[in-house]
């Protein structure tokens, strides 16, 4: 065996070695991370699936698909949306609450992404 064929596996096995221990101990200190918070995944997890089943309802049931009336139609929902949020215990922040509504509405292709784009930025 040559020195090259030596040196590289020996990098093999190191990187064999390594990137298992990298990505458990990621694993454990994100873990940790979000016990610290105390929010419960679970309930996170069911929490954002009522968020995608809301805004796909309010924006079928209240958008007539006139870009001119869709701000208004987001400032409502982003509304009560924040406001289930908060009656959850979740501080989400506007922001964030935008960045949430955008991609449920266009993951579910409802709304066209640069008029999204547009009518988020009336939004307060």
């Amino acid at each position: 065996m040559t020195n090259s064929q030596l040196i590289a596996l020996c990098v093999a096995v190191d990187l064999a070695v390594t990137i298992p221990v990298v990505v458990w101990v990621l694993r454990r200190r994100v873990t940790a991370a979000v016990a610290a918070t105390g929010l419960d995944l679970g309930r996170l997890r069911e929490f954002t699936s009522e968020v995608e089943r809301t805004a796909e309802e309010h924006l079928r049931t209240n958008w007539s698909g006139d870009t001119s009336t869709l701000p208004m139609v987001l400032t409502a929902l982003m509304a009560q949306i924040e406001a289930r949020a908060k009656q959850e215990g979740y501080p989400i922040e506007r922001p964030l609450l935008k960045r949430l509504v955008a991609q449920v509405l266009e993951s579910r292709q409802l709304v066209n992404g640069r008029e999204l784009r547009e009518a988020l930025k009336q939004v307060a």
